[in-house]
């Protein structure tokens, strides 16, 4: 494995782009013998942070809706249907009836 070394001149302008570029890719592009993780190292070892966030990362997934014993024994009282619980949590009916035979209502 290599070492990269890091000029003063790009230490430089790593200061200057690193907080307030908003696209990954411009900065990269000014150090092409640099991979993005070695620019993420280098700005953190001379104390610089992002100010913008980077538009076109990951999108974050929505956190999975969890149904318990006690809220589905409840929207089983009000007398609706599987379907109507299934719609109101956003899954499907043969998730209902698993959690309905796993919890044994």
């Amino acid at each position: 494995m290599s070492v990269i070394w890091w000029t003063e001149q790009e230490n430089e302008l790593l200061k200057q782009l690193y907080p307030k570029t908003i696209d990954k890719n411009d900065i990269i592009k000014q150090f092409k013998n640099k991979s993005w993780y070695a620019i993420q190292k280098q700005a953190k070892e001379i104390g610089l942070k992002r100010e913008v966030k980077n538009i076109g990362g990951r999108p974050k997934k929505k956190p999975k809706n969890y149904l318990g014993k006690k809220q589905l024994t409840e929207l089983l009282k009000k007398d609706i249907t599987i379907d109507e619980i299934a719609k109101k949590l956003k899954t499907t009916r043969e998730i209902i009836r698993r959690y309905i035979q796993k919890y044994e209502l």
